[in-house]
């Protein structure tokens, strides 16, 4: 099952940065190490997939192979096509400037370590989309560019790659409870944002199942104050459908 989506945004913006530099530079840049360090997989060593945030100059040269293999080696993609040294340095660009703005791409791991899936939360293309007299009761991120490589499709990788997003959204999902003493901690509602097209059953019914039902499924002041459709503008993904699933805290 191919589950992607909102991948139009990050290719808008591919074309423009698309350039000569040094990939090593561009890397360098970004702030993404050199070195593969330790991480902590989400799944578990036990898992055959794994997962893990993209930190490292090789996690970004990874995560841009998948996305070229899965996004630009169609045929209808042949004649503006770039190269791949070219889509692994605009992807590094990219990435540095969506995660200085608290974006998480995440890749999922096969056995032996190859890369078969990934993902992106953001707030970034949230901005802009909340009516000026508009107070959210709960925060809000986007969840885009969900990619799973072809070759390893209804293995479970996407689901893999999504329970990520969510274990590393209320992992990473406290505020200061002003009821509760400055010392203290509690945890936020938070509700994760995503778009399907209407013609993608696959993806509908996978989402379904994880829980993420239509925007108009949903109790109306869930997502009282938010222009949906400015949010469809900001993501380049207009004429989709809204998912959304709110992930609870210590309410």
């Amino acid at each position: 099952m191919m589950v992607t989506h909102g991948c139009l945004s990050f290719q808008v913006v591919l074309w423009i940065l698309l350039s000569w530099c040094e990939l090593d530079n561009v890397l360098a840049l970004s702030g993404f190490s050199k070195v593969s360090k330790k991480k902590k997989n989400a799944g578990g060593s036990a898992s055959i997939i794994q997962t893990r945030p993209v930190q490292t100059n090789a996690d970004m040269i990874a995560l841009a192979d998948l996305r070229y293999q899965e996004w630009m080696m169609d045929d209808e993609n042949a004649e503006t096509r770039p190269s791949l040294t070219a889509f692994r340095m605009a992807t590094a660009e990219i990435q540095l400037e969506r995660t200085e703005e608290k974006a998480v791409a995440f890749l999922a791991t096969w056995k032996g370590g190859q890369v078969v899936g990934a993902a992106e939360l953001s707030p970034i293309e949230l901005k802009g989309c909340w009516e000026d007299d508009a107070k959210p009761t709960a925060r809000f991120l986007y969840v885009t560019d969900v990619v799973t490589a072809r070759t390893h499709r209804r293995k479970g990788v996407a689901a893999k790659i999504m329970k990520a997003v969510e274990e590393h959204t209320q992992n990473n999902n406290f505020h200061n409870d002003p009821k509760s003493g400055d010392d203290e901690f509690t945890k936020q509602l938070t509700t994760l944002l995503l778009h399907v097209e209407p013609g993608n059953v696959g993806a509908l019914r996978f989402y379904g199942a994880l829980g993420y039902k239509e925007s108009s499924d949903e109790d109306s002041s869930v997502l009282e104050g938010l222009n949906v459709d400015q949010l469809a503008k900001n993501a380049f993904v207009e004429g989709q459908l809204l998912l959304l699933k709110t992930l609870g805290g210590s309410r």
